[in-house]
């Protein structure tokens, strides 16, 4: 190490001038000779939330109203709920300066679990910025944290490129003692986001764009992310609009009610989930179920629709008997195997299906359900329903009612 450190003497460069270029050079030398990962941060965001006038999402209008004319724009987290523990701001001030000093650059991975952004970070604070330095999506807002950025660009378009390139992420470092996670995903749990994270690629994002922004570059994902969007409704960013069609109106507004107050109650988001599935199954399973054992038909609770799952019994009559032959055998073998499963999941001591509307859980089992529903970062819950039953489309508007005045 030692004949690393006089690099500059035994080659007898300036004292000055290229001293820096030398210790930058070792610096580059040593982290590649101990593997030694650069920290970064990483961040989500909702892609659902505040509808973005002309923009996919509140990162496009980030990325397009930073390359407009403005030198910098700040990125804010809005703080979800006021039981979390306070932010160490210092800690990720720390890593810019560190970083800097090193000659390294500090990327912000944002991402909603379909896209991942890069944004190159020059400041992290927690003063609020200007008005016209960053976003009307953060007005009224409790932010945080705010990070600096000077160059942004779209690294992944889709789900599959997003989750592999986040699992190059992971936590093991000394600003969170005991913390080793190898490869984040959009399912991991426990954490505190915004994250500081080792990426393994090591990739020099912005600095081998010489001379120039990378944002100038013109980058045919950011323009095929956009395909189609302005006809989307605003929950379909995750449910595709063909799906989201064949749900009864009343289930479609429920699911954009669940999602309106996300980041007020993520707690009543999640219960609001568990109620919709509970609908959906009642007006899909339960009622092809009905339609076989005569004498029956009430409104079915999910409790008591997960015991059907998991016994595979229905006041006696077998359901495998009752389904296997029927239209609905591939929708059925998806509820007593995979949703039986999501159901069994704990929560606050006791399986998902006996969560009541009124029972309060821990944001990162709330944020679960809600993602495992909707389907971010995963195909969904509800997905997954409407595309095997077959007869979803028929459902009106009043026979949900019914269902649902029933309970």
């Amino acid at each position: 190490m030692s004949k690393l450190l006089n690099f500059n003497q035994r080659h007898k460069l300036p004292a000055k001038g290229t001293q820096l270029i030398v210790d930058k050079m070792v610096i580059h030398i040593l982290r590649g000779f101990f593997m030694l990962a650069t920290f970064h941060f990483y961040v989500v965001f909702n892609p659902l939330i505040k509808p973005v006038n002309d923009h996919p999402t509140q990162a496009h209008e980030f990325y397009q109203t930073l390359k407009g004319s403005m030198s910098h724009l700040w990125w804010g987290k809005i703080r979800k709920t006021m039981t979390l523990d306070s932010l160490n701001v210092g800690n990720f001030q720390e890593v810019v300066e560190q970083n800097k000093k090193s000659g390294l650059e500090t990327i912000l991975f944002i991402s909603d679990f379909t896209h991942l952004w890069i944004a190159k970070v020059d400041e992290v604070s927690t003063d609020r910025p200007a008005k016209e330095e960053t976003l009307s999506v953060y007005d009224g807002e409790d932010v945080e944290i705010w990070f600096k950025i000077t160059d942004m660009d779209l690294l992944c378009a889709d789900v599959n490129s997003t989750k592999a390139k986040i699992a190059e992420l992971g936590i093991k470092n000394h600003f969170y003692p005991g913390t080793d996670v190898k490869s984040l995903s959009p399912s991991t749990g426990a954490v505190r986001f915004p994250l500081i994270v080792e990426d393994r690629s090591s990739d020099h994002y912005f600095s081998k764009y010489k001379n120039k922004k990378r944002m100038v570059v013109d980058n045919p994902l950011i323009e095929k992310s956009m395909e189609g969007w302005e006809n989307r409704e605003k929950v379909t960013y995750t449910i595709p609009q063909k799906n989201f069609k064949k749900l009864p109106a009343l289930m479609r507004k429920q699911i954009m009610w669940a999602e309106g107050v996300f980041v007020q109650d993520m707690n009543k988001t999640a219960t609001s989930y568990l109620r919709i599935l509970e609908s959906i199954l009642n007006v899909t399973l339960m009622r092809e179920i009905h339609a076989r054992v005569k004498g029956y038909g009430d409104y079915t609770p999910l409790s008591e629709i997960y015991n059907i799952l998991n016994t595979t019994k229905y006041n006696g009559a077998g359901v495998d008997e009752l389904l296997r032959n029927s239209v609905h055998a591939k929708f059925w073998e998806f509820c007593k195997i995979d949703l039986r499963n999501f159901l069994h999941m704990p929560v606050n001591g006791k399986k998902l299906c006996f969560v009541n509307p009124g029972d309060t859980m821990k944001p990162e089992a709330a944020l679960f359900i809600r993602n495992s529903m909707l389907g971010v970062g995963c195909k969904g819950i509800i997905n997954e329903l409407i595309e095997r039953y077959e007869d979803i489309a028929k459902l009106t508007v009043e026979e949900v009612e019914v269902e649902q005045k029933a309970s």
